[in-house]
């Protein structure tokens, strides 16, 4: 059995955590969005991946919009 670090298995990771961030904001934001902002973050802290930032953010975006167009629509 291998045994794999983060660094590893995350590599090459970044556009995936976007999509995961655009795709958060109308399908379960708080899911997604935590699934998009992980590998940005390792992304940004351990491989300096030049797209890292805008993973986070996107991420981060799509997690907040999301959570609140989710309130929006209970409210209603």
């Amino acid at each position: 059995m291998e045994v794999h670090d983060a660094e590893g298995f995350l590599a090459g990771r970044t556009p995936l955590a976007i999509v995961f961030g655009v795709v958060a904001v109308p399908f379960l934001p708080v899911v997604l969005g935590v699934i998009g902002l992980v590998p940005a973050i390792v992304a940004r802290t351990v491989r300096h991946e030049g797209l890292s930032t805008v993973a986070i953010v996107v991420s981060a975006v799509g997690l907040v919009a999301g959570v609140i167009l989710g309130a929006i629509a209970v409210s209603m």
